[in-house]
């Protein structure tokens, strides 16, 4: 059985920026259809707050309510948290439009539109942060590793979660932590069993972070049946969105 807490990966949130009732009402319905969560901004001041506090996959922004539109994406691609996350624009002339498309907008909605119109813009919207989730996808689990560096002959850690990309660790820390003496930028190699195939897989990289608790992140260069784990990891993500939306088709 697939723990609980792993729907916790395809959480989806959206930042709404529109007070026109008509609109406010079709976007939180159809995200709330799609098991999107959403809320609504009251101004330009409180959304660059929640853009700088939090991780957002999408914005909604009617081209009309922001005076200086072009600073707000701009401050939004520029934003360590969600440089990366879907605008979807609502636009109510040609010259909207245009303006929309240079500013890298990647989703838009043309006024005056249909329930129908918003529902497969907004549809559209959530397959494209299903992609890009998919491939940035790291399955929750615990194996067992050995792993070595230039420094370190032998080290024993647990893989807390796994990527066809990379792993974060659990090490296993002796007592004196004082003497760690692994470092983010050390190449490393790592043996593991694979789930996929049950069989010893190989892997080359270099640590991209180290904390002294005992976690680390490691970012795969080269790994022995790549391909395989890259569909198992697929194929595991695939599981838990299918599960996911026949919740909500139930609920």
């Amino acid at each position: 059985m697939l723990d609980s807490n792993r729907y916790l990966t395809f959480a989806i949130n959206a930042l709404i920026l529109c007070d026109d009732t008509h609109f406010l009402k079709t976007l939180e319905r159809v995200f709330d259809k799609l098991g999107i969560s959403s809320e609504r901004s009251a101004d330009y001041a409180s959304a660059l707050a929640m853009i700088e506090q939090r991780k957002i996959d999408a914005i909604v922004v009617d081209w009309r309510e922001i005076a200086d539109l072009g600073q707000f994406l701009e401050t939004v691609r520029k934003s360590k948290m969600n440089k990366d996350c879907l605008i979807v624009g609502i636009a109510s002339d040609l010259l909207d439009l245009r303006q929309a498309f240079s500013a890298g907008v990647q989703f838009l909605i043309h006024k005056p539109a249909s329930v129908v119109q918003i529902a497969r813009c907004l549809q559209a919207a959530h397959s494209a942060i299903i992609v890009k989730r998919r491939k940035q996808h790291r399955e929750p689990v615990r194996i067992a590793a050995t792993l070595h560096t230039r420094s370190i002959p032998l080290m024993s850690a647990t893989i807390i979660n796994l990527s066809s990309q990379g792993a974060g660790l659990k090490l296993d820390l002796p007592e004196d932590k004082s003497g760690l003496r692994f470092h983010a930028g050390d190449e490393i190699d790592m043996s593991f069993i694979s789930p996929g195939s049950w069989r010893a897989v190989t892997v080359s990289g270099r640590v991209i972070w180290v904390n002294p608790e005992g976690n680390a992140g490691i970012r795969f260069e080269w790994a022995a049946e790549k391909a395989k784990l890259e569909q198992w990891v697929a194929e595991r993500f695939d599981l838990a969105v299918a599960v996911s939306r026949g919740r909500l088709q139930t609920a």
